[in-house]
């Protein structure tokens, strides 16, 4: 059931005004490069846009929720990202944009082999799917919340009309888009903060408000200290390499115009996604305070609805679902891209031209989206689904990613064991073990210690090949070029 009032009116301006801007990014679109990367020139401003649209506006819904619940000690999940981010930009940012890629997959191609690129393409399309739908969730959930949407409704409306402008207008309407959601949601934190906090009395009746055990960085958790030790590690080991090696923060060092570019970018996001860090965690301490038994996801949307007046709420929450709804995307674009690539023009039309690429590509999107809306139905919320999705990605991907450019003993196959082993490893801990998760036991943190483990001792009896060896000299030459 849809209830016509003001703030309804404005979403459906929005998404409409959203819909036209993504459909006139068509025309910028004629070759595959366009589609995925965006022609890989874009500027600093559109980059920073895009990328500060998913850390800050994307994830904005679920931080204010972990501040809700763990106090000031729920920044950590996105200072970790901001590590994450430093990280690649002082290592292989570099190496990474000269192989002019699409995937992670194609990485491990050139880098290993096809076997191992066919384990990353399913790994990576999996966890992904996943992750689209859970930003699909985030979105959908302030929507039927707020103005009484139906929730099947709000996924088919909102994610319906992100999908279609995606399949037509690819990365290019997702960055335009981005820009106007990242600027309305930075303005709009600007002013709920303040007010947010003077609604509670200020910095000191904030803190004096919430339990003790929720104004350390290391909060106590069941009683004790080291429990909140362990979510703080588990958490930095789960998120940052995220920041470093996940397919959709690639897509957008890859459409990156330069190297300073995409450098600057990665520093530029950090900075602002640890900022922003505080600010929305403390507004989800300032919400439970005023409603302690509230839902935690819904602090930040009940704050900017109960402070802000009709009309600005309005703009200011259609924003923040468009920013997770659209924070999805590139979600759906690395799926796709998958798809496109290892699988279509790998397997099924190795001489596809790039008019047929392209065509394929955007009707591969189309469907990648509709099965994702059907999975946000069914699936749970979507701080628990990112954190599963994290947990499966990383430890498989990060040791070979990072081993890639670094080790020139690795081999393909210590690369394929090492994802293979720590995969089951962790699949079995999620399934059968989830009291480990967010402590130092983790899956995470053991499927790491697995697939570390199994690819030094795979290297110990395997040699790599001369062209294996290049590579990485390569890839440092290029590290220590820069650098100069």
């Amino acid at each position: 059931m849809v209830t016509f009032n003001l703030d309804t009116i404005i979403m459906f301006i929005y998404l409409g005004a959203m819909m036209a801007l993504g459909l006139y990014c068509v025309r910028f679109i004629k070759t595959f490069d366009d589609f995925f990367v965006a022609g890989r020139r874009l500027g600093l401003t559109l980059c920073v846009g895009t990328m500060c649209a998913l850390f800050v506006g994307g994830s904005a819904i679920g931080i204010a929720g972990m501040g809700h619940d763990y106090g000031i000690g729920g920044v950590w999940y996105y200072l970790a990202y901001s590590i994450g981010f430093v990280i690649l930009a002082v290592t292989f940012v570099v190496p990474l944009r000269a192989l002019n890629q699409y995937t992670v997959s194609d990485i491990f191609s050139i880098r290993y082999d096809e076997r191992c690129r066919i384990v990353s393409s399913i790994i990576t399309f999996f966890s992904w799917i996943f992750f689209f739908a859970a930003f699909i969730i985030a979105g959908a959930r302030v929507v039927e919340a707020l103005l009484g949407w139906d929730f099947t409704f709000a996924i088919l409306v909102t994610a319906g009309l992100f999908t279609i402008y995606t399949s037509v207008g690819g990365m290019w309407a997702v960055t335009m888009t981005d820009l106007v959601q990242f600027v309305i949601i930075i303005a709009a934190l600007v002013i709920v903060f303040p007010v947010g906090i003077y609604a509670v009395g200020g910095f000191e009746a904030l803190f004096a408000a919430m339990p003790a055990e929720n104004n350390s960085l290391i909060p106590i958790m069941d009683g004790s200290m080291m429990t909140g030790l362990g979510y703080v590690v588990a958490t930095l080991i789960l998120t940052a390499p995220t920041g470093v090696i996940a397919p959709d923060i690639f897509i957008r060092v890859w459409c990156a115009k330069d190297n300073r570019t995409a450098k600057n970018t990665l520093l530029i996001t950090a900075l602002l996604v640890a900022i922003f860090a505080f600010v929305l965690v403390m507004l989800g301490m300032a919400a439970r305070i005023m409603v302690p038994e509230m839902e935690h996801e819904m602090a930040l949307p009940w704050l900017v609805q109960t402070l802000l007046p009709h009309g600005l709420s309005g703009l200011v929450l259609v924003a923040l679902m468009s920013a997770a709804i659209s924070g999805a995307v590139p979600e759906l674009v690395v799926c796709s891209s998958i798809l496109a690539r290892d699988v279509y023009q790998r397997f099924l039309n190795p001489k596809a031209d790039e008019k047929k690429l392209l065509q394929v590509s955007r009707w591969l999107t189309f469907f990648v989206g509709v099965a994702g809306m059907g999975l946000a139905l069914k699936l749970p919320g979507f701080m628990d689904l990112t954190y599963n999705c994290y947990r499966i990605f990383v430890p498989t991907v990060l040791p070979a990613c990072a081993a890639a450019f670094y080790s020139k003993s690795t081999t393909s196959t210590s690369c394929l064991w090492s994802m293979v082993t720590s995969g089951v490893v962790v699949a079995f801990m999620m399934i059968f073990m989830p009291e480990t998760n967010l402590t130092f036991a983790d899956p995470v943190i053991i499927g790491l210690i697995v697939s570390t483990s199994t690819m030094f001792i795979v290297n110990r009896f395997t040699k790599p090949t001369a062209e294996q060896v290049a590579f990485v000299e390569k890839a440092q030459q290029q590290i220590a070029d820069y650098k100069k």
